[in-house]
């Protein structure tokens, strides 16, 4: 196996029972790194990320051996705490792939389960435009009928246990949306980020297309368009005071950062914002140094 560019990112499935990974962090960029790396043999990498893998321990030492030599021939210096060796599950690229899956990292998971239990009208709007993207999804059904009363600016917030117990297991169902979106994704299928700005927090939703519908935004197929990643990011001090404009380019630029490992090397990715005058700021087409062909709506 061996990656001939840089903006694959989405790893290969493998029947492979050893796994090697190393993460470079070079103080120039890796350029390099790739040449040393690429020609190696059962080799695969991203640009900051290498796994190495075989189904023979010792022939997995010499080949890691080799792979070390040539590295260190060439300057490149390996982070001894990144460095796992023959190891049958291993984080690699934005995922955690063992011997028979990929998973999401747990900071990916970690995002849904500590999405703090909302206490306004504002939080549980935020939660349901979330739940509201895999609500084809039967068990989400019943709690979108329980969270709907709570959602009108015109009546009083309230929480019960029963609510409560809704949003718990809401988030169990989006979780594995999220593990069958993450093992499903596809870099060459269409992609759609959907950041969000408020003055207490910042949000994004990582959407893939999976039907055969000719409209390039969610909306027009919700059960066309599978979730991959959803993450959100209390704001500090500083960032409670920006203006609009600068919050939503925030969210835009934290969503696609936390969605590197998929956006990074995606040649259909399309950026939705509720914040026109930024389509004119991002969408800028003089950009032409800009490998990925990103849009904005």
């Amino acid at each position: 196996m061996e990656a001939q560019e840089e903006s694959l990112i989405s790893p290969p499935l493998t029947d492979s029972a050893n796994v090697r990974h190393s993460q470079q962090k070079p103080p120039f960029p890796s350029q390099g790194a790739s040449q040393a790396k690429l020609g190696r043999p059962l080799l695969t990498h991203g640009t900051d990320d290498t796994c190495h893998d075989n189904d023979d321990l010792e022939a997995h030492w010499w080949r890691t051996f080799d792979l070390l030599s040539t590295c260190g021939a060439a300057g490149i210096v390996l982070n001894r705490d990144k460095f796992p060796f023959a190891q049958r599950e291993v984080d690699f690229a934005g995922f955690r792939i063992s011997e028979d899956r990929i998973l999401p990292l747990p900071k990916y998971i970690d995002a849904i389960q500590s999405f703090p239990t909302p206490t306004s009208t504002t939080d549980i709007r935020s939660w349901f435009g979330l739940i509201n993207q895999v609500a084809n999804y039967a068990q989400l059904r019943d709690a979108l009928k329980l969270v709907r009363p709570v959602l009108s600016p015109k009546d009083k917030f309230f929480w019960t246990p029963v609510l409560n117990r809704a949003f718990e297991e809401s988030k169990e169902v989006i979780i594995k949306a999220i593990c069958k979106g993450v093992e499903i994704f596809d870099v060459k299928r269409p992609a759609c980020l959907c950041p969000d700005w408020s003055k207490e927090g910042i949000g994004y939703l990582l959407l893939q297309k999976h039907c055969n519908c000719e409209s390039t935004l969610p909306d027009s197929c919700p059960e066309g368009w599978k979730i991959t990643l959803a993450g959100s990011h209390f704001l500090n001090g500083a960032e409670q005071r920006y203006a609009a404009i600068e919050g939503e380019a925030l969210a835009i630029a934290w969503g696609l950062e936390q969605t590197k490992y998929f956006t990074q090397g995606c040649q259909d990715l399309l950026v939705v914002t509720d914040h026109k005058p930024l389509t004119k700021i991002f969408g800028d087409r003089a950009l032409d140094d800009i490998s990925t062909q990103g849009s904005f709506v």
